[in-house]
């Protein structure tokens, strides 16, 4: 197996636990040149600070309800030239450009979690993996449903670590249907509708529980990240590695930086890492807690995918409660995003891990 590491293939990875779906109000686009962009405290990290506790992180009123957007970062945590923004730019247009031509995709996945405090030192300070799949039908439907996952618990007295297979009637599983992202909360028995506002139904769910994944657009991508190319020198031509830091408050609550793999002869997702926030930006991938995605057996506009019923309302298991959340309200009129942008967010942490 291979690790997508610093610019270069590296060995190992593996993958974080994801926090619960959420529907957020989206930043606003960045302030117009001459303007100051309000930055938050620093923290000695280029590009991303960690949520205070409490505050505007995972599950914070902020993040969750709505609130006045926060740049972190006035500046790109890196230079390019001109000539590499011009290479960034194209890349992302084509990606784009090969996107919209996807009507359906559905492909199987690994997942590979990575901790630092708490993961196997002997196996690159792994804490967790399995397998799922996804599903996308455009512009707003999307599935994604863990089938496999196991623990690595660490043992005492310096014994070698087992692993521990989790009960797959209570792994991660949503299902987003355009007007509705359905979570299954198996732990409390809950079926959770996060209803989503009038202005996201309908849109590209590009800003969705796995992010980059459906739909890129350019300009959105642009807006909300910084963006460079990092693809190795052996595998130009073969690969296009994209990497993404965020610009507010909103997306640094749940990544620090994000890369993403794409084939260079069709720009299909081949694999996707995830940095957890607060870690140090110029460590190698595997100094760094992460969650890692490697897909495979992508399926691209399967004319029986509309029949399948996918992405079809769930229904209530026995015994279950259904829980129904209505869209978040901003805080203040600033908060509003612009209408071509989602307004939904929720984020992994992690890794890429491919074979």
């Amino acid at each position: 197996m291979v690790v997508l590491g610093c610019g270069v293939a590296q060995a190992q990875s593996q993958p974080p636990t994801r926090a619960p779906i959420r529907v957020a109000q989206q930043p606003a686009s960045p302030p117009a040149s001459g303007q100051k962009t309000p930055a938050a405290p620093a923290t000695g990290q280029a590009g991303a600070t960690p949520p205070a506790e409490g505050g505007a992180g995972a599950n914070g009123p902020e993040w969750r309800h709505g609130g006045p957007p926060v740049a972190i970062a006035p500046k790109a945590p890196f230079k390019q030239t001109p000539e590499d923004e011009q290479r960034t730019e194209e890349a992302l247009k084509t990606w784009e450009q090969k996107s919209d031509k996807i009507s359906t995709f559905k492909c199987q996945f690994m997942r590979w979690d990575y901790d630092m405090a708490f993961g196997d030192p002997a196996q690159g300070f792994l804490k967790s993996e399995g397998k799922g799949e996804i599903k996308y039908k455009a512009p707003d439907h999307g599935k994604y449903k863990m089938t496999e996952m196991q623990d690595v618990e660490l043992q005492l007295d310096g014994k070698p670590s087992k692993p521990v297979k989790r009960d797959p009637n209570e792994l991660e599983h949503w299902v987003c249907d355009g007007d509705s992202i359905y979570e299954f909360a198996a732990g409390k028995k809950q079926l959770i509708q996060h209803k989503l506002p009038a202005e996201m139904r309908g849109k590209s769910i590009s800003d969705g529980p796995l992010p980059f994944i459906f739909g890129a657009k350019a300009d959105q991508i642009k807006r909300r990240y910084f963006v460079r190319l990092i693809t190795p020198r052996n595998l130009d031509g073969k690969e296009v590695w994209i990497e993404a830091w965020p610009r507010f408050q909103v997306d640094a609550a749940n990544f620090q930086r994000v890369w993403i793999i794409l084939s260079a002869s069709d720009y299909v997702p081949q694999a996707l890492q995830i940095f957890l926030p607060g870690g140090q930006p110029n460590l190698p991938p595997t100094k760094c807690s992460r969650t890692a995605y490697g897909f495979e057996k992508q399926v691209i506009n399967d004319p029986l995918a509309i029949l399948k019923g996918d992405f079809l309302p769930p229904l209530l298991p026995p015994f279950w409660k259904k829980i129904v959340e209505e869209p978040p309200v901003a805080n203040a009129p600033a908060a509003a995003a612009p209408p071509d942008q989602p307004k939904q967010a929720q984020r992994d942490s992690g890794t890429i891990k491919r074979k």
